[in-house]
């Protein structure tokens, strides 16, 4: 059964993630004083401030899935609408027109328009070479916020209107539903670009430039995001895959890598991330691969053209159970597998330490 983490702050957020887990049957526990109570890994789910799921991470030995700090900048202009550059403090300070400036992780000064870099904090207290964004200045008419699990939005809800926060007197989060939908399909096409990388659980900020249009606002941890109005279960969903366990004992595992089709990976889901499918009477093989590039190569090359998208796992297997078969190449020296007998595929499943974790998708090209 998962276990949710609450951090001690008292939030709206987290009594409803709270009252939901208790619907769903989840545990609940919060985490007072830094005493983080000792939990199975695998069975952990973290919701708070950065600094707490950092914690809670490094005691129970979890991944917490985030974006880049560079996740923005690196995004096309045609999905985020304005200009944004990661530099550091320092030159940022040296920018001499009005620019939106925020920092790229922590909330260590003030994210707002600026009317140059000469007002932001002076040298001191901050290092000079913390990462900072500096964006365009824009004026957003309407913000929503997605809730993304495998590149489909799970949960959105409209959170900023005209200037201020999106809700009623009554507290209910106001959006029509041809608004609701008109953002989740924008969304949904940024996720459909096969240039666009982003984690498997993680929260995209969008919305509406005057003049302009639909824009990427910015791309946030799941796990310290506000919810506003969206679905709590759904949320639940996302926040379980945004931390993931560690595998123990590093050296003692083989990282190994298989590019699926939508099918198998459905069957892997189904079995909690924790197993292959059994092979099929033709398929008398089991084959991963050592290698992160030729396993992309697989999925974007084959596994697309023949089901419509392809996707690559990986996953730990302890050494000594995967040493005793030989490494084969089957083309250049980057073409290099195990030929695992289909009979042995359950051996091989029980010798999986951690999760099979997804880590590229290669949706089916618009044009195609």
């Amino acid at each position: 059964m998962p276990t949710l983490l609450l951090s001690a702050r008292q939030t709206d957020d987290a009594q409803l993630l709270w009252r939901t887990c208790i619907k769903a049957n989840w545990d609940v526990v919060r985490v007072h004083g830094w005493q983080v109570p000792s939990l199975p890994a695998n069975d952990v789910v973290v919701y708070g401030e950065p600094l707490f799921a950092q914690h809670v991470a490094q005691i129970l030995g979890l991944r917490l899935v985030e974006p880049s700090l560079d996740w923005l900048p690196r995004l096309s202009a045609r999905w985020r609408g304005r200009d944004v550059r990661l530099t550091t403090l320092a030159d940022a300070r040296k920018v001499a027109d009005r620019a939106f400036i925020k920092p790229a992780d922590e909330k260590s000064f003030d994210a707002r328009v600026y009317s140059s870099g000469a007002e932001l904090p002076t040298p001191g207290p901050l290092p000079e070479d913390l990462p900072v964004l500096v964006q365009e200045v824009v004026e957003w008419t309407i913000e929503f916020r997605c809730f993304v699990l495998e590149r489909k939005v799970a949960a959105v809800s409209a959170y900023w209107r005209d200037g201020k926060l999106a809700k009623s007197d009554d507290d209910t989060w106001i959006a029509t539903d041809a608004e609701l939908n008109e953002a989740t399909q924008f969304c949904e096409s940024v996720l459909r670009d096969p240039s666009v990388s982003v984690p498997d659980a993680v929260v995209l900020d969008l919305g509406v430039i005057r003049n302009r249009g639909w824009a990427v606002v910015e791309c946030n941890a799941a796990f310290a995001s506000g919810i506003y109005g969206c679905d709590p279960t759904a949320v639940l969903n996302v926040l379980r895959r945004a931390c993931m366990p560690v595998a123990t004992n590093a050296n003692n595992t083989v990282t190994l890598f298989r590019p699926v089709g939508p099918k198998e990976l459905e069957l892997i889901r189904a079995s909690g991330n924790r197993l292959f499918p059994p092979r099929l009477p033709e398929q008398p093989i089991f084959y991963p691969v050592l290698n992160e590039e030729y396993a992309v190569q697989i999925a974007r090359d084959w596994n697309v053209k023949e089901s419509g998208a392809g996707y690559v796992t990986r996953f730990r297997v302890r050494k000594e159970f995967v040493e005793k078969y030989p490494v084969q190449t089957v083309g250049n020296s980057t073409h290099k597998e195990l030929w695992i007998p289909a009979e042995d595929l359950h051996a091989f499943n029980d010798n999986i330490v951690g999760e099979i974790e997804v880590i590229a998708t290669f949706p089916e090209s618009p044009c195609k």
